[in-house]
């Protein structure tokens, strides 16, 4: 790792007690579980854990020094007034000095598939990291900012559900090219209203240095206030228009300034995160070959509109997460499917005072779209309620029993909800059940 511990010491404003500055570092922790010797280890504090109480294990496996907000042995250790912060502050020193071409990337739905193409293409022609999984927090982002070497280009995703966290993610990074690719009434509970996200996700104009993307079809964004943006989108009016040619069971063709380009990701969401990712491709100077190459190969979609198929029956895992709008973006792909088609939603967490009008209007939405409905979860009950009907479940293996009396060949099942519904674990158990009753008749 490109830091010494005096750059360390110096980056974080920390008082240092008893440490050898002459020790060379190679790496940063925050869990001693994972931990390897020779790496500082920063003490964070959760709402269930407390970083400090782990301070004597991390030493005792070779931690070139802890970051504390308290003393805890009075050695090897930097005390410091908040080590989140801390972590946030050495990150962006290390993103300064090694300065590579930072893309950020947020937005209520899309931004990890818009990551994932976005690192497809920029790796064509840079060496090129990004942020794994969704590692998207004020703790994943520094971890991925100082986990660069000798990368010339960082594309990574920045969440949030509080007031303040873009902002903080954005100074941190200080992107170059800012994108923004939705903005949809998520995380209303902390944030409010839409306004609330809108300006949450906003936030990250303050610290882009150059370039704004956005998604022109979206009414919020197009409300956008810097000096260079760039809006993308199916209206006629964005500055790079998207049409779609096609729409199949494994991805879409569209067509973008005259291009034809083809993705392997199903839905009409996808087709816009393609094509805002194409265009910080032509910022960059991409050729045009390589990004249609790279649009073309697989990305990591686990649980994100991921087609399982379960003998004979086509599971449409979108469990990972869900919002109204990617609630809809799915239901209007299930509507497509010939067959039975089926829709297992759970709720849509952290909407606050707005989750019961915006599950009953999905509910509203669902009909003459699918064939059979069943809702899992408190607020899922308003699905049924908007719908007129469908089955509700009280827990996972229930929706199993009754969705195996529902499923005929040929049948298509949507799975979504937010993470923390495990509607994954529905789906891994339904593909297990299929398969093991068709292998016994």
């Amino acid at each position: 790792m490109d830091l010494s511990v005096s750059e360390i010491v110096d980056a974080i404003k920390g008082e240092p007690l008893e440490i050898d500055l002459d020790v060379e570092v190679k790496g940063i922790s925050t869990d001693t579980r994972t931990m390897l010797p020779g790496e500082v280890f920063f003490a964070l504090k959760g709402e269930h854990y407390d970083g400090h109480e782990f301070v004597r294990e991390a030493i005792a496996k070779g931690a070139v020094f802890c970051v504390v907000e308290r003393k805890i042995t009075g050695e090897k250790e930097v005390v410091v007034e908040d080590t989140l912060k801390s972590l946030g502050d050495l990150a962006h020193y290390y993103r300064e000095k090694k300065d590579p071409r930072v893309i950020g990337i947020t937005g209520t739905v899309g931004k990890t598939t818009t990551k994932e193409f976005t690192y497809n293409i920029m790796k064509k022609s840079f060496k090129t990291l990004k942020t794994e999984k969704n590692y998207n927090n004020l703790i994943g982002l520094p971890l991925t900012i100082l986990s660069v070497e000798d990368e010339d280009h960082l594309v990574v995703e920045m969440g949030s559900n509080k007031k303040g966290e873009i902002r903080r993610l954005s100074e941190i990074s200080n992107p170059d090219i800012g994108v923004i690719t939705e903005v949809t009434p998520v995380h209303t509970e902390f944030l409010e209203d839409v306004e609330g996200v809108f300006e949450e996700k906003a936030s990250i104009c303050e610290f882009v240095n150059e370039t704004m993307v956005v998604n022109g079809d979206n009414a919020y964004l197009n409300r956008i206030e810097f000096p260079h943006v760039i809006k993308v989108g199916m209206s006629i009016d964005n500055d790079h228009v998207v049409e779609i040619l096609e729409e199949g069971v494994d991805g879409s063709v569209f067509r973008l300034d005259g291009t034809e380009f083809r993705i392997n990701v199903p839905g009409r969401g996808a087709v816009i995160d393609a094509a805002i990712s194409v265009v910080v491709g032509f910022i960059e100077g991409v050729p045009l070959l390589q990004i249609k190459e790279a649009l073309e190969e697989t990305i990591d979609v686990h649980h994100r509109m991921e087609l399982v198929e379960a003998c004979g029956v086509t599971i449409i895992d979108d469990s990972y997460n869900a919002s109204p709008a990617s609630m809809r973006n799915a239901v209007d792909y299930l509507s497509l499917k010939e067959g039975l088609r089926i829709a297992v939603l759970g709720e849509m967490l952290e909407l606050g005072k707005l989750s019961a009008q915006l599950h009953l209007e999905t509910g509203k939405y669902l009909k003459g779209k699918v064939d059979h409905l069943m809702a899992i979860g408190r607020d899922a009950l308003y699905y049924l309620a908007g719908y007129g009907g469908g089955f509700y479940a009280e827990e996972i293996d229930e929706a199993v029993r009754v969705l195996l009396q529902w499923i005929k060949p040929g049948s298509w099942i949507l799975v979504k909800g937010s993470r923390k519904n495990n509607l994954d674990l529905l789906v891994k158990k339904l593909k297990e059940r299929l398969c093991s009753t068709t292998s016994t008749t």
